[in-house]
């Protein structure tokens, strides 16, 4: 289903100038250009071609990591979005392990200890990180953290991930962005594992005396985890696309931030270009998990 599914995102990317209110040709030229000077224009992009000519073009400087050019900048959309790139991957790196960080341990503790206070505040902070829009709570942590505290930047990237400047900077972002994500590890944890210490190995494992830590992290949460690991997968994806309106508040020079502003100034290259992009990588993540998970439960097959 990887091809169709590219096919289909191709002609939904390229289809999408076309539908667009507006033309595209006009935002490119100044208020007082002629007709003549449209039509170079448009002759010059292709745009005078025929509807499916048009397609296979784009499809083929698609192969080619061709994005077009930006209408503001007359920059190459590819060249910006491969330099934008590793900001947006840094985010949601440091986003999902704040999500795996939070999200597991909280679900486990919450699972141990069923229908106990723990249980239910851990279940409200996961439904909390959940239902909080990330804007809501970026602006909530850039005024707790950088503008009474003091502790962390407010905007911008001040380095590779790797320093402790870099990594200062994503340290807002990845929690407004990754506690939404925490809270749906930390629910499926928890109903996973109450789900598998139900089971009869478990009960005979704790029949035969096993210490119950071992019985709970290595034999329970090793099952437990393998729905978690193919959620984990999708969440990647899903952070990416979310990472759109976290890096416009913390003003973070990716590649959120960059369609963002495409959109705002009818950058239909840019807009196309993203979007392809992110839909690809969003499709490769699935087919990821799909390997993973039969990888790790050797009762799945794919024939």
């Amino acid at each position: 289903m990887l091809i169709p599914v590219i096919i289909g995102v191709s002609i939904l990317t390229f289809l999408m100038m076309h539908l667009a209110p507006g033309d595209p040709v006009a935002v490119m030229l100044p208020d007082h250009a002629t007709g003549a000077e449209a039509e170079l224009i448009r002759a010059r992009l292709g745009l005078d071609e025929p509807l499916h000519i048009q397609y296979f073009t784009y499809v083929r400087n698609v192969i080619s990591l061709d994005f077009g050019t930006s209408v503001q900048t007359g920059r190459r959309v590819g060249a910006e979005l491969f330099a934008r790139w590793p900001t947006t991957v840094d985010l949601t790196i440091v986003a999902l392990s704040i999500a795996i960080l939070f999200g597991i341990p909280l679900g486990i503790l919450a699972a141990l200890k069923r229908a106990s206070f723990t249980d239910h505040f851990s279940m409200v902070f996961a439904l909390l990180g959940f239902c909080l829009p990330n804007f809501f709570l970026a602006l909530l942590l850039q005024l707790l953290f950088a503008m009474h505290l003091d502790w962390l930047p407010v905007y911008g990237r001040a380095g590779p991930l790797w320093t402790w400047q870099g990594f200062q900077s994503f340290i807002l972002p990845g929690l407004s962005l990754g506690l939404s994500s925490a809270g749906v590890l930390a629910r499926l944890t928890r109903s996973n594992m109450l789900e598998v210490l139900q089971l009869d190995y478990i009960r005979t494992a704790r029949a035969k005396g096993i210490w119950e830590r071992r019985i709970i992290f290595k034999h329970a949460l090793k099952n437990a985890l393998i729905p978690v690991t193919t959620i984990i997968g999708l969440q990647f994806g899903f952070l990416l696309g979310g990472a759109f309106i976290t890096e416009t508040v913390f003003a973070l020079p990716g590649v959120g931030r960059y369609a963002v502003n495409a959109i705002f100034a009818r950058d239909f290259p840019i807009i196309q270009g993203v979007t392809l992009m992110m839909a690809m990588v969003f499709v490769l993540c699935n087919l990821g998990v799909d390997l993973i998970y039969a990888y790790l439960d050797p009762r799945i097959r794919y024939d």
